[in-house]
């Protein structure tokens, strides 16, 4: 049982579609490929990684040795994989090792109905986009989720890598985000990249999400302010609480409303290039 995208050429599919696989080592193997230098020296860190001897995982991936499972948890660990993705790997492990022609169809058979299901996720075309209360609480609940939605319209940072290392958050964290965001339609998977879909969904100005959703983004430039004592192009920040007059305030709150409406025109139209947050307050104490 040999994986699908044997012959493929590695270059070409850079972003490695687990999926696609039958056979757990010929992933790990392609996925080796990935590293700089074609992994070179990438097994020594592995076999680390695994709490083993960089000859044992040789004689793993390179003979007729397979890993427990124990291993192969941490394996997929080491590569970031998600929840789907880690359960697939070790259904991957659990086929290669099974005893049994009864097993080995046993195992297959939940290898082809995970594949489907995969598929059906990753073809799903969603327009009405509807959150659940449950969702919405997660989607909410950390800056995250919001920053990989815009993150993938940037060029060339469609993979968990690429995400991973723009945001400056470990791969795991980014796949188990990007498992979320695929699970309730907000974003889609093929070949291993990830798309946002043409979907919209905004919170009601009475949504209890609200204040969850600005804490989140307040809390990330609080701590951008920390991280970069000297400011530059990179970030503007101002606070000022003053005495003015009504008709004064009343004039200000309308250039704020017509900056924004200015800035979601520009964003609208041209192309991304970086990342940008924009926290904005104006209100009477």
């Amino acid at each position: 049982m040999r994986a699908a995208v044997t012959n493929a050429p590695i270059a070409l599919d850079k972003h490695i579609n687990i999926f696609a696989y039958d056979d757990y080592k010929e992933f790990v193997l392609n996925r080796m490929k990935l590293y700089p230098n074609e992994g070179y020296g990438q097994f020594r860190k592995f076999a680390k990684a695994l709490n083993m001897s960089t000859a044992s995982v040789s004689l793993i991936f390179k003979g007729d040795r397979h890993l427990m499972e124990e291993k192969a948890l941490e394996a997929a660990l080491y590569f970031g994989l998600s929840g789907r993705k880690t359960d697939y790997f070790l259904l991957l492990v659990q086929y290669a090792v099974a005893g049994s022609a009864k097993l080995k169809k046993y195992y297959q058979e939940k290898i082809a109905q995970m594949r489907e299901q995969q598929n059906k996720l990753a073809n799903r075309v969603v327009t009405n986009l509807s959150l659940s209360e449950h969702d919405k609480a997660i989607y909410y609940s950390e800056w995250l989720y919001a920053a990989i939605r815009v993150c993938l319209a940037l060029p060339n940072c469609q993979s968990v890598d690429a995400i991973s290392q723009v945001l400056k958050v470990s791969p795991m964290r980014v796949s188990q985000a990007l498992e979320f965001l695929v699970s309730v339609g907000i974003i889609n998977e093929k070949q291993g990249t990830y798309h946002v879909n043409e979907v919209d969904f905004h919170l009601e100005p009475d949504s209890p999400y609200i204040m969850q959703r600005q804490l989140q983004w307040r809390i990330k430039a609080m701590r951008f302010m920390e991280e970069n004592r000297l400011y530059d192009h990179k970030g503007f920040f101002f606070t000022a609480p003053m005495s003015i007059s009504k008709k004064s305030a009343d004039e200000f709150h309308a250039k704020i409303i017509d900056l924004i409406l200015s800035l979601k025109e520009s964003v609208a139209k041209e192309k991304p290039e970086v990342l940008f947050n924009f926290n904005i307050d104006w209100f009477p104490f």
